[in-house]
């Protein structure tokens, strides 16, 4: 993901970020910082980041599990 920033007269600025949409799973999230800059109060930034990781920390747990169960056997001769 990139961004682009633009400063205005009064000396605050426009962030917009640019996203590429492709299929699959996203592993990481800007959603908290998107929430930092939108000014919502520490303690829900802080909520949010943690649920943010555990969810992360659960779809790396699937993605290893579905891996295991559908890893091909390896030939042996």
């Amino acid at each position: 993901m990139s961004y682009t920033t633009e400063t205005r007269i009064n000396g605050t600025r426009d962030v917009t970020f640019l996203y590429q949409l492709i299929p699959g799973v996203a592993f990481e999230s800007f959603g908290v910082e998107c929430g930092r800059l939108a000014g919502l109060p520490d303690n829900i930034l802080r909520i949010a980041s943690e649920r943010s990781e555990l969810c992360r920390t659960v779809a790396e747990q699937r993605t290893r599990r579905f891996r295991s169960v559908h890893a091909r056997p390896l030939i042996s001769f």
